[in-house]
């Protein structure tokens, strides 16, 4: 009962870096998520306000 990994993608995830990134590819990730590119982000307040009736 193996796992068919031909089929099937391992994402690495969690603590991962600009300078990490290669190191988990080149160990079998497919698919990398690297939150450090948006931590320092600053935040954006939208605010979308919908009046019943108004004309569009």
């Amino acid at each position: 009962d193996d796992l068919p990994l031909a089929s099937h993608q391992i994402e690495a995830s969690g603590g991962i870096d600009e300078t990490s990134a290669a190191a988990y590819a080149a160990a079998g990730a497919g698919r990398i998520s690297c939150g450090a590119i948006t931590h320092s982000a600053p935040a954006l307040d939208l605010t979308m306000a919908i009046f019943a009736g108004a004309d569009a």
